[in-house]
């Protein structure tokens, strides 16, 4: 009867222990789309749609700008603190983004 109890104590403490290591796998398993490398070329802003800034030490290695353009391709570049260009942009793309919310708020 010992014997009967201890090896579904142990079972249970496996299935415990199972269940954890795959509740923390699954936690790990956060995928962020980073960018590996930028570029601090000049993109018109008349194709970009929409942006987003990678920040290093938030899961991806480099800062960078992600610009979606309007056909949906995501171009890494340099982050706003490193170029002026993309700063202008980035307060382009809010200033549109107010004006759209205005309209649709009317």
């Amino acid at each position: 009867m010992q014997t009967r109890a201890r090896r579904s104590s142990a079972a249970a403490r496996e299935a415990m222990s199972l269940a954890l290591v795959c509740i923390e796998f699954a936690a790990a398993e956060v995928v962020l789309d980073c960018c590996k490398t930028k570029t601090s070329k000049f993109f018109p802003l008349q194709r970009i749609q929409s942006y987003r800034i990678q920040d290093s030490g938030t899961g991806c290695d480099i800062d960078a700008t992600v610009f979606v353009t309007k056909n949906g391709r995501h171009l890494c570049v340099s982050h706003p603190s490193e170029e002026k260009w993309v700063k202008k942009h980035i307060d382009a793309l809010e200033k549109r983004k107010q004006k759209q919310a205005e309209v649709q708020v009317e």
